[in-house]
């Protein structure tokens, strides 16, 4: 459904945000050059996966201001599966499967080094 080897960024308003299963999903309202708002569907790992990595029903809140990073549609809708966001105030939040992938490079460049 989602193609994972193209990356979409968009900035714009979280309009609702669920930990639900089989998988968290969030709304988020954007406004494209011409000024028209557009509304994204931003889908994500499941609730376990998600409050395993410390995530909880208010880690987006409504209201919001993000820039969020993820994988597009393959239709072209506007949908992604998310890989990382980052708020008004710098704070970035990484997708915790990606999270634990560059943990563990690291850990093997060290082990190298």
């Amino acid at each position: 459904m989602f193609d994972g080897e193209q990356l979409v960024t968009v900035t714009g308003t979280v309009t609702r945000f669920r930990m639900v299963n089989p998988h968290a999903m969030m709304s988020i309202e954007t406004v494209d050059e011409s000024g028209n708002t557009q509304s994204w569907s931003v889908e994500f790992d499941g609730r376990l996966h998600l409050t395993r990595a410390g995530w909880n029903p208010s880690t987006f809140k409504v209201g919001e201001r993000l820039e969020v990073t993820g994988n597009p549609a393959r239709s072209g809708s506007s949908m992604m599966f998310f890989n990382s966001s980052v708020d008004a105030d710098g704070v970035k939040i990484v997708r915790p499967r990606l999270e634990l992938n560059e943990s563990i490079e690291e850990q093997r460049r060290q082990r190298r080094a």
